[in-house]
């Protein structure tokens, strides 16, 4: 949990918005084109803001790169735009081999006998002489993980399970060979369409969702990345744990045969992590995203006559939550319109039936939802899984909450035998919820407001460090929005059940929002700075900015650059 907190791993920093909207449906008639990447909140920031020019060809890229990996990863060239988000795709698999009795080493794999790889590693440690050398087994598959007396930094499982006579493996498609620095520098240079798709063959892992935009009017989808095919049916509704034979890999999803999609009728393109496409014909995965944030996009995109910059600014910052209305509704059904209530627990339920559902800062519906929430997930799994487990299931959050609203929808599962019984849980959770804010937060509700519970502080790897702390981290600032708004600024639910804080672990980690009537300008924002640098006066003037969701112009046009009076920062190479 240590290492957890000093990494700023509170959960998988998985999740995105990026969207697409034709000419047809904007102001300037040309595409508009949006993207920001949820991932952890930390500092220095995940991105680099770049415009690269090249001036033999007079001809520009801009947008956000991975330090110290070439190429833009999200931005535009003079032609067209791109974003991208994660794909979700079920992508690794452990296998169990039996080790060959007939000879010491080898293990069977489809009835044949194999030698294991191995290798020498060592591993140096501070204020120790020696270095700590073991050696590292590989099977075709993958890597020896059998053996290791945890399954990772962040869990306190092992592989007890597996006998001697039994090597547990793990197989990746980030083992396999591809190329996403080729893929990135096509994408860099690439002048239509066509020329986008192409650029994706190369990529390999994580699969992802790649939106497309162009000046000729185009918009566009495509996935990307290896996406396995195994041996069991082909469909989406496919076992979550199959077994034995049918778990092997036959190859990977055809790169034609992906999804996509190429200026639709609707006239735009949304994808938040939720599944790509219905009815298809090939697995992809069962860990989506709840809908959530992808039906409340395409609800705002739809419901205005033509939308420019200013309105994709509000949807990037839209703080309202289809879950939160959809639990409140089960909650209201499960008290119905109980007499014997107090009127305290009246007028707690009276507040969430007046809120709008936005997790706004001066919210107490907010507050008030958030608490009840890891209430009613407590109530309905902890008993069931015990401890250890409920927290392993709690870490990935998106299986908590699609989950549960599949439960809450049946009159009986093996968590509940009946309605009454469901019910009774949701009431329980409730009380508990408001006896935990008044614990925490006092008997007044105006102390509930969701500004008191939620927060975001974007802390440096030495910010842990007391004396340095103030120097390297940013915040805390009280901060709106959950996990199921498009603005999603998530948090622990284990957190939330055990000391009732609710501090935002992951957000936005840039925003972005292109239109392709003036490519040579676009709006974007960093959670921090541009510089990682704590000396830097870039090092955190746009956490403002951010925070408010304001947005900084940003030029492309060198010849307006060289006319504004702009620091250098040269690079050159050692001697």
């Amino acid at each position: 949990m240590k290492f957890r907190e000093f990494i700023g791993n509170e959960g998988t920093h998985i999740g995105s918005n990026s969207w697409a909207i034709s000419g047809s449906r904007t102001e300037s008639g040309k595409p508009l084109l949006a993207n920001d990447p949820h991932l952890a909140l930390q500092v220095p920031s995940k991105w680099f803001e770049v415009s690269l020019y090249n001036e033999k060809k007079k001809y520009s890229v801009c947008g956000f790169t991975i330090p110290g990996v070439p190429g833009v990863a999200i931005g535009h060239n003079d032609v067209i735009s791109w974003g991208l988000t994660n794909l979700m795709c079920d992508d690794s698999d452990f296998y169990i081999l039996s080790r060959d009795s007939a000879t010491g080493g080898n293990y069977i794999y489809r009835d044949k006998s194999f030698a294991l790889d191995s290798s020498m590693e060592s591993i140096k440690i501070k204020d120790e002489k020696d270095e700590y050398v073991f050696t590292s087994y590989t099977t075709v598959l993958g890597p020896v993980v059998s053996g290791l007396s945890k399954t990772g930094f962040i869990n306190k499982q092992k592989f007890d399970d597996v006998n001697e006579n039994e090597i547990l493996t793990f197989r990746w498609t980030g083992y396999e060979y591809s190329d996403e620095i080729e893929t990135f520098y096509k994408l860099n240079n690439a002048g239509n369409w066509n020329e986008f798709k192409d650029a994706l063959k190369t990529f390999g892992a994580p699969a992802l969702n790649f939106v497309f935009a162009d000046t000729a009017d185009n918009i566009g989808y495509r996935s990307a990345g290896f996406i396995p095919v195994r041996n069991f049916s082909e469909t989406e509704s496919a076992p979550y744990i199959p077994q034995g034979p049918v778990a092997l890999w036959t190859g990977f999803i055809p790169f034609d045969e992906m999804p996509e999609s190429v200026n639709p009728a609707d006239g735009y393109i949304v994808t938040a992590n939720n599944k790509p496409k219905n009815n298809y014909k090939y697995y992809i995965s069962n860990l989506y995203e709840p809908h959530y944030r992808a039906e409340r996009i395409e609800q705002l995109i739809t419901g205005m006559p033509l939308i420019n910059e200013e309105e994709s600014k509000k949807i990037q910052r839209d703080v309202y939550s289809i879950q939160a209305k959809e639990f409140c509704g089960f909650l209201f059904e499960a008290f119905g319109d109980s007499t014997d209530l107090t009127p305290d627990i009246k007028s707690y339920l009276d507040i969430l039936r007046q809120w709008d559902y936005e997790f706004r800062l001066h919210s107490t519906g907010a507050g008030i939802f958030a608490m009840f929430e890891v209430q009613l997930y407590k109530n309905l799994y902890q008993n069931e899984l015990g401890s250890e487990l409920f927290e392993d299931y709690l870490y990935l959050k998106n299986i908590p909450v699609r989950n549960t609203s599949k439960l809450l929808k049946l009159s009986s599962s093996f968590l509940f035998e009946n309605n009454t019984i469901k019910r009774q849980i949701i009431r329980r959770s409730f009380y508990e919820a408001v006896s935990g804010l008044i614990s925490k937060y006092g008997s007044n509700p105006d102390g509930w407001k969701w500004e008191m519970m939620h927060d975001v502080y974007m802390r440096h790897p030495l910010g842990i460090v007391p004396e340095f702390s103030s120097m390297l981290n940013i915040g805390p600032f009280s901060i709106g929005g959950n996990g199921t708004t498009i603005n999603n600024l998530e948090y622990s639910f284990s957190k939330a059940l055990t000391d009732q804080r609710f501090e935002s672990y992951l957000g936005p980690s840039m925003r972005m929002i292109t239109n392709m009537s003036s490519i040579k300008n676009y709006l974007s924002i960093l959670p921090t700075g541009q510089s990682g640098q704590p000396i830097s006066p870039n090092y955190g003037d746009q956490a403002r900015l951010w925070l408010n969701g304001d947005y900084k112009k940003v030029t492309t046009d060198f010849a307006e650059l060289k006319k504004e009076n702009l620091k250098m920062l040269s690079f050159e190479p050692a001697e």
